[in-house]
């Protein structure tokens, strides 16, 4: 007996179309394949452009702590005393100043599930990089961790507790 059965995915047999079998078996092939994002939608680069976080939850390396990993946008005031908080507005004329930041880190499974403060000495393994000019730059540096873009969301929709 077989440890491992395939499974083999076939092709509906009673599909009609006005198309045709060929445009539909083309379609059906191309339906089952799910693309890998590399790229942010328009959707997460409006989010980040709003001042909303984007948060992904990863892999962690130890096996009783989450990894995650943060993206967030804010405005640079040019003197070196950090930044302030973005426009709520897409169609902001300040859009030119706008910086990005990355943040990756694990933290102990404890803090999430009792809700615990995080304080910056909790966190192992954390990474944090800041003025970032473009969303191509992000984009780069986000590809070294994640595989897929698609993951990422506004991060309270995540147990990111940072």
């Amino acid at each position: 007996m077989p440890t491992h059965v395939p499974i083999v995915q076939r092709w509906p047999s009673r599909v009609s179309s006005r198309y045709g079998t060929v445009a539909m078996r083309v379609l059906w092939e191309n339906t089952r394949k799910m693309p890998i994002m590399k790229a942010l939608t328009t959707r997460q680069r409006n989010n980040l452009l709003v001042g909303n976080d984007l948060a992904v939850e990863i892999p962690a390396l130890a096996p009783d702590c989450r990894a995650f990993v943060v993206i967030g946008a804010y405005r640079d005031d040019h003197e070196g005393l950090g930044g302030s908080r973005v426009s709520n507005y897409l169609n902001a004329s300040d859009q030119e100043d706008v910086r990005f930041w990355f943040r990756k880190y694990e933290i102990e499974t404890v803090y999430i599930e009792n809700d615990w403060d995080v304080a910056e000495s909790d966190l192992q393994d954390s990474l944090f990089k800041n003025d970032i000019a473009s969303v191509e730059e992000l984009e780069q540096i986000l590809g070294v961790y994640l595989e897929d873009f698609s993951g990422l969301d506004v991060s309270w929709r995540h147990d990111n507790p940072v």
